[in-house]
């Protein structure tokens, strides 16, 4: 056995809480990147590769570049052997939460959905039992439960459909307890829940794997869609912005991929559905909650926007009133937005979009409402002495946008160059 191996397993054995340092990880790293071509790996090796991977998802990483390094070494091992799949899933069904049965209503014993089960609203657990006390995820990462997710996360990486079929049995509760954990700060657990599906619905979604398995029909989606939703109601004063922000992150690449399954390959469907999520959550409940009072939620809600306008194309067109009313409302009027100039920027930049992609028709008929953004936007800017070059280009490429699907401006600009504040606009 190697003497570095041996250390970090014991280190990991003596200290259910330990994180290796990043010597330890290193000289693991070069012990196995020097013999990934061994045919006949002992227990004492496959244990070393497994635990290595406890720590893939974990924050405590000082360098990334390492994390990385660590990721592709084990992916290397499980690509050349898959096999090797088999001992990793065997180290870590014990470490999962332990239960003494599957009570939740919402499952059956093969971890599909049952037909039957319809619970609307906010659920605190939705995994193995609902009765968990707090006691019980306490005990869990007191005794290594956190080192599982890397090792969870790695096996979901290399699980074709035929095994995630066959496996649904524990890989479903699995992902919902670690999703009801509530533990916050660096060691959110339903972050890295939220993280695991993601992985998950990646792997089911794989058009190069064709064996034939619809995860749709599993139903599972009508059980993780809610819980998704759900989370993205939890903003602030009740969430910090930073617990936001970081369950944002993970949880709207999660639910387009629920969407993208239920749509079963339709892209019409996922559409429409995406179209959906769009106007409910973001433009109506989101936006209009966090406002300019939360800038750094603000300022990554408004680049997704500009993400799922893209996704949408022309059916962007649906929302378009509602995304220039959103974004006069609850930015252009509001008295302190040149505080914040980033945001401004994103709001130039999506009203860009809009432009682009919005079918020419309606945004001549949004015509004046969008003239009305660059006016509040430029004139703010100019009385402020927050007017740059960059605002004056962008208000400028908005003007031209609209006059090259035939707006005329040339009644109203002679009015408005009476202002000194907009001369330059119209000049």
């Amino acid at each position: 056995m190697n003497q570095h191996v041996l250390n970090f397993l014991l280190n990991l054995e003596e200290d259910k809480l330990s994180v290796p340092s990043k010597d330890s990880v290193e000289q693991l790293i070069i012990f196995y990147d020097k013999n990934i071509n061994v045919e006949n790996k002992e227990e004492w090796f496959t244990k070393g590769l497994v635990s290595l991977s406890y720590f893939l998802l974990n924050e405590h990483w000082t360098r990334y570049e390492q994390r990385d390094r660590v990721t592709h070494l084990i992916d290397n091992y499980l690509d050349r052997d898959h096999d090797l799949v088999h001992s990793f899933i065997s180290a870590l069904k014990p470490m999962l939460i332990k239960s003494t049965g599957i009570n939740n209503d919402n499952l059956t014993p093969s971890g599909r959905r049952k037909i039957e089960s319809s619970r609307p609203g906010l659920q605190p657990r939705l995994g193995f039992e609902q009765t968990f006390g707090e006691s019980r995820w306490k005990e869990w990462r007191t005794n290594g439960g956190l080192r599982s997710i890397g090792l969870f996360y790695i096996i979901l990486r290399h699980l074709g459909k035929q095994e995630i079929s066959a496996n649904l049995p524990w890989i479903s509760p699995g992902i919902l307890n670690i999703i009801d954990d509530t533990t916050l700060g660096p060691e959110n657990v339903r972050v890295y829940g939220i993280m695991l599906l993601c992985t998950l619905l990646e792997s089911v979604l794989n058009k190069r794997d064709t064996y034939n398995f619809n995860f749709k029909d599993t139903g599972l989606q009508k059980v993780y869609e809610p819980i998704l939703t759900n989370l993205l109601y939890n903003l602030p004063p009740s969430s910090t912005p930073e617990e936001t922000l970081r369950t944002w992150k993970v949880t709207y690449p999660a639910l387009q991929l629920i969407l993208r399954v239920e749509a079963s390959d339709n892209d019409q469907d996922f559409r429409d559905r995406l179209g959906h999520m769009f106007s409910e959550n973001i433009l109506q409940l989101t936006i209009p909650r966090i406002g300019l009072d939360y800038p750094g939620l603000s300022l990554w809600i408004l680049g997704y926007c500009q993400d799922v306008v893209l996704m949408l194309g022309k059916e962007t067109t649906l929302y378009l009133q509602r995304v220039i009313y959103v974004l006069g409302e609850f930015y252009f009027r509001n008295a302190f937005m040149t505080l914040q100039m980033p945001i401004l920027h994103k709001c130039l930049d999506l009203l860009i979009l809009l432009c682009d992609q919005c079918i020419p028709e309606s945004i001549v008929n949004q015509r004046y409402d969008i003239l009305a953004c660059i006016l509040l936007c430029y004139e703010k800017c100019y009385n402020e002495g927050s007017l740059t070059a960059d605002v004056l280009d962008k208000c400028k490429v908005l003007l031209a946008k609209l006059e090259s699907f035939g707006c005329d401006f040339k009644e109203e600009s002679k009015k408005l160059k009476e202002r000194k504040s907009l001369t330059n606009l119209f000049a």
